[in-house]
């Protein structure tokens, strides 16, 4: 138990830097206009295949009560392992 507390001071050290790195990249993200932001190569596709799957789906307001039902939980798992195989 001695050698983790002694420890301990490293770890917050670290998870500080850690935060302010996730910060400086949160920022950076933030900053840039969504329509501009490309993640990856393959975005437009992506964004094309969930409006195909999702046609009525609000982006600009989430509903969390929504995105819990069964009807999208499994198109959206049906997606991701499709996007897994292909960029993965």
């Amino acid at each position: 138990m001695l050698k983790l507390y002694m420890k301990l001071p490293e770890y917050v050290n670290m998870l500080i830097q850690l935060l302010h790195v996730q910060l400086i990249f949160f920022q950076l993200l933030a900053s840039v206009d969504p329509k501009a932001l490309k993640l990856t190569r393959i975005d437009d596709e992506i964004y094309n295949h969930f409006r195909k799957d999702f046609p009525d789906f609000q982006v600009r307001k989430l509903d969390e009560d929504a995105m819990k039902t069964a009807e999208l939980k499994a198109v959206s798992v049906t997606m991701s392992a499709y996007w897994a195989d292909v960029y993965g």
